[in-house]
């Protein structure tokens, strides 16, 4: 049975729209499946979740602390953003960002010295860390809202795929982006190699779980930012995972193949592999860069 789920294509929540079921188990809930919309290609699950989530008591990196050794992130993930946001800056000019959804801070941390930077976090734990190490970090947009601070970029690092009401939290961003400000996204694509061409039955029962109630396309994702007050600046992706990532799970059905793999291959290879997977549309992540619109 369908769920009522948000749509991009028409801004609205739905119970009608065209899904079609997908290989696939949410990962910590085995008995709930997953679903593609035929239209835009966005995946959300087959059973609403949310009463499962509570982003405040830490639920989410809880488990991700537990599955450490299984979820190593690629060294590369912070100097990459760095880079591309000293390119942003270079085009557009900014001084204040608004790090949204940060987490232990990694990012915080690497901006602080060229911006003016700030947080939110859900997470208490981790909030209140934060503030103690001297940044300013808030507990939701409304707290922004009502402070009146505006911010000329906001960067959601893995983040949308964690509302499950798009619609409002962005109208929410919307609302402390300074005129003409831009929103940053990076958030893990639906269209995914492993998910796709490779079909991985291991990837396919691992990636999805119960805080990630939507994964994008890059036509989801572009739809549900347009219609939702921003104009696309750049629509594009990024190979977090190399690919002896993909051989990992492609021989032994599980993660961490970039660390234990990568030294059997070149570099040049690597990163031949990893732009072909964005070329071809099939790479891991998607990358987005919208204005508010006027």
């Amino acid at each position: 049975m369908c769920v009522e789920v948000f749509c991009p294509r028409t801004n609205s929540y739905s119970e009608s729209c065209n899904f079609v079921a997908r290989n696939g188990k949410v990962r910590d809930f085995p008995e709930v499946g997953v679903q593609e919309c035929r239209y835009c290609g966005m995946v959300t699950h087959s059973s609403d979740l949310r009463s499962n989530v509570d982003y405040e008591s830490g639920s989410m990196h809880r488990w991700s602390s537990e599955q450490k050794e299984m979820r190593s992130k690629p060294d590369e993930d912070i100097p990459r953003r760095i880079r591309a946001i000293e390119m942003l800056h270079s085009r557009y000019g900014f001084k204040e960002i608004l790090d949204f959804g940060c987490g232990a801070g990694a990012m915080l941390k690497a901006m602080k010295h060229s911006y003016k930077v700030s947080g939110l976090e859900l997470d208490n734990s981790q909030r209140s860390n934060l503030i103690n190490e001297g940044f300013k970090v808030y507990r939701d947009t409304n707290e922004i809202i009502v402070s009146g601070s505006r911010y000329d970029l906001v960067t959601l690092f893995h983040v949308i795929e964690h509302f499950y009401n798009p619609e409002a939290e962005l109208a929410r961003i919307r609302s402390v982006i300074s005129p003409g400000g831009l929103i940053l996204i990076e958030t893990p694509n639906a269209e995914d190699a492993l998910l796709t061409t490779y079909r991985n039955p291991a990837f396919e029962n691992y990636t999805y779980w119960s805080h990630h109630p939507m994964l994008h396309s890059r036509k989801s994702l572009q739809l549900l930012l347009e219609n939702n007050g921003f104009s696309i600046l750049e629509n594009d992706g990024c190979q977090r995972y190399n690919l002896a990532n993909h051989l990992g799970w492609l021989a032994f059905g599980k993660p961490g193949g970039h660390v234990t793999l990568s030294h059997h291959f070149s570099s040049e290879t690597l990163e031949s592999y990893a732009s072909d997977m964005v070329r071809g549309g099939t790479c891991d992540t998607l990358w987005m860069v919208a204005r508010v619109r006027s």
